[in-house]
């Protein structure tokens, strides 16, 4: 990419009801030069675009008191010459594009789409410029990558070895059927290795040898460390925890899927009482919520900040899980059922970790080491997964049982 490309003069309108978690990525911007106004009300921003001009513009497809589809149309309509991106990290974008398609396909084609979880990292300043660069080109862009380039981009990340800058540049979809390959071509491996008592295993570009080998899972690998490890070596890494055992994530990991802090869910069964994170997921290796999506745990577009079993209440919107207790912004009550997902030795793998800037857990500020970051519902559901936990949100009874 040609470093003398310049920003300045550019304007960027960001929209999003939680918007204060992209400050990094505004900052950044920033000291390229573009001019970036954010905006958590969409009818503020709306009203900032009959006086102000904008090359960009990024949205939220789900705001307070909006339909997406309907709201594209309202800011396509109001800002005719924008570059007009969604800015999402939930698989039912497709359907909002085709149902503001179906509305206002005359009025614009070129929507884009700009996946919340593969913002570029704030620490990566050409990756940063490169991704600026394709959002303020000229040109239709129906993608930020275009449909035909992310297909040969998969194709190559499929092939062994998997090399970091095609992996980096894989959607969500593309990431999970990746996953599935290396559970394939790392089996032999993992067995071998988990049954002379390793726990944690990192393979990076060898799939018959591991490159990171622990025997205690309090070893694992910090994102900035596998960042590192991908970047010197040119190889996309994937790691994995013996079955039982709990994996974990970095406070910017939960930052960058577009979720708050890690959600808690209380779990009880008679006298016993478990508190857990909630894994909101990691895009540097699987998102645990997409791979809950992926295999029917939770419904596309579920969207949750926190979670309580017993006296279960979930504060956040649209989710379309079938028998689900939720309470939106509209304060309309839906009724369901949530399946939850936990490892199966709590005792063994019990660790505590780091919270993010945002842990909702009283008393805890940044650094802290919270008492709830045990029992963390791990990113490799298909070493981890061990026990099922069924809350009833109608009645507040749990059940749970072995899955293996």
């Amino acid at each position: 990419m040609n470093d003398q490309v310049t920003f300045v003069g550019n304007r960027l309108l960001w929209i999003d009801d939680q918007i204060q978690k992209f400050d990094p990525w505004v900052r950044r911007f920033s000291e390229q030069g573009i001019e970036v106004d954010v905006f958590p009300d969409p009818i503020e921003a709306l009203s900032a675009l009959q006086t102000t001009g904008y090359d960009a513009i990024f949205v939220d497809e789900i705001m307070p008191g909006e339909r997406g589809s309907d709201f594209l149309g309202r800011l396509a309509t109001s800002a005719p010459e924008a570059q007009l991106y969604v800015c999402s990290a939930y698989f039912y974008l497709d359907d909002v594009l085709e149902a503001y398609h179906r509305s206002n396909g005359e009025l614009r084609l070129n929507v884009g789409r700009i996946d919340k979880t593969s913002l570029p990292l704030t620490d990566d300043i050409s990756a940063i410029r490169r991704f600026l660069t394709e959002v303020f080109s000229d040109g239709p862009k129906p993608e930020a990558i275009a449909e035909e380039k992310a297909e040969k981009l998969a194709g190559a990340a499929m092939q062994p070895p998997i090399k970091w800058d095609d992996y980096s540049q894989l959607d969500v979809n593309g990431k999970l059927e990746l996953h599935s390959r290396v559970l394939e071509w790392t089996q032999k491996a993992r067995e071998k290795a988990f049954s002379e008592g390793k726990t944690y295993l990192v393979f990076c570009g060898n799939w018959d040898n591991p490159l990171v080998a622990k025997d205690d899972l309090s070893e694992f690998m910090k994102e900035e460390e596998l960042l590192s490890l991908a970047r010197s070596s040119g190889f996309a890494p994937f790691s994995f925890s013996a079955g039982g055992a709990v994996d974990d994530l970095s406070e910017r990991c939960s930052q960058r899927t577009g979720m708050r802090g890690y959600p808690v869910l209380r779990i009880s069964k008679g006298a016993i009482q478990e508190k857990v994170h909630l894994d909101t997921g990691n895009p540097l290796t699987l998102l645990s919520y997409e791979h809950y999506t992926a295999n029917g745990w939770f419904e596309t577009g579920m969207r949750f900040d926190t979670h309580f079993a017993g006296e279960l209440v979930l504060l956040g919107r649209n989710i379309v899980t079938d028998g689900v207790v939720f309470t939106d912004s509209g304060e309309a009550t839906l009724l369901g059922r949530l399946t939850a997902f936990a490892v199966l030795n709590w005792d063994k793998y019990r660790i505590s970790a780091s919270c993010g800037l945002d842990c909702r857990t009283p008393g805890m500020s940044s650094g802290s080491r919270c008492a709830f970051r045990t029992g963390l519902l791990g990113r490799s559901l298909g070493d981890d997964l061990g026990l099922e936990f069924q809350v009833n949100l109608v009645t507040g009874a749990v059940h749970m049982r072995h899955t293996s």
